[in-house]
């Protein structure tokens, strides 16, 4: 058994090694349809399957894609991270399949009358005026879209939180409590975040280049 021991943590370590020599090459040649884009990928191809359910009132499979899309959400991340598979293509596509499920989940709960209608607007004209900033610094400035700040990242969890939430006790057929108050603050994150991400657009776009 003393053996074994020994192998096993041995064997562990090579087949990371492995997995992270792989990693660095699939980087280092710039190919863009690594593990985690593959994922990411699929995440934006969910997106439409659990707007057809929402709307269906297919309830319970669109709970759980929207489950399934946090995870996948959490798991490219991870093993882009781990075993150096971060490419350009996903670093530009990940936000955007983000944003693309959650544009399209407040829409649609808006639109069945489980979240208020202003809170999809406010969030949908945030995410298209980053997507937009992104864009025209890229096109016309040859620059980096800009990296998210604490407050984004901490706002996209509050929308998700919201949507979570709104999704739960929409599948039980009540409402949820407390969704006003847990959509205001999420609203309130999207506003703040937006007006920080506007005031540093403005700030690159005003440096000299």
């Amino acid at each position: 058994m003393a053996k074994v021991k020994k192998i096993q943590p041995e064997r562990t370590r090579r087949g990371e090694a492995v997995v992270h020599k792989i990693g660095a090459a699939t980087a280092a040649r710039g190919i863009a349809w690594s593990i985690p884009n593959q994922i990411t990928v699929l995440r934006v191809l969910l997106t439409p399957l659990f707007i057809a359910f929402l709307l269906y009132d297919m309830k319970i499979p669109a709970l759980a894609v929207f489950c399934l899309s946090g995870i996948s959400d959490a798991l490219d991340g991870l093993i882009a991270r781990r075993y150096h598979q971060a490419t350009t293509l996903g670093a530009q596509l990940d936000p955007v399949a983000d944003k693309f499920l959650l544009d399209a989940s407040f829409l649609v709960l808006s639109y069945l009358g489980v979240l208020p209608l202003w809170v999809a607007i406010l969030v949908v004209s945030r995410d298209a005026m980053i997507v937009s900033g992104a864009l025209y610094l890229e096109l016309f400035q040859g620059e980096q879209a800009m990296p998210p700040s604490l407050l984004g990242k901490t706002t996209t969890c509050l929308q998700l939180a919201t949507i979570f939430w709104a999704l739960l006790f929409h599948f039980q057929d009540g409402r949820a409590p407390f969704l006003e108050v847990i959509s205001a603050v999420a609203a309130a994150a999207t506003f703040v975040s937006g007006i920080q991400y506007l005031l540093g657009f403005m700030r690159r776009v005003s440096e000299p280049s």
